[in-house]
């Protein structure tokens, strides 16, 4: 899956990409910049709910499930 417009690499291809979803595309946005090794970010900002569902107790949660999915178990 490729998130990233072509146009974007394309014309800007020195620049890096900071990938960041909203709601429902946010932990699978996070996930595919991972794997492709783009920066990112997860906060409040982006979603309120947690990878499981479960709605996130404060900005702290989600940074810390974020963190869990970069470095793995």
């Amino acid at each position: 899956m490729n998130f990233r417009p072509a146009q974007l690499g394309d014309a800007l291809p020195d620049l890096p990409c900071l990938v960041h979803g909203t709601d429902g595309s946010a932990w699978a946005l996070l996930e595919w910049a991972l794997r492709e090794g783009h920066a990112s970010r997860i906060g409040l900002e982006d979603t309120l709910v947690l990878p499981c569902g479960e709605t996130a107790a404060d900005n702290a949660a989600l940074v810390r499930a974020g963190l869990a999915l970069a470095v793995g178990p």
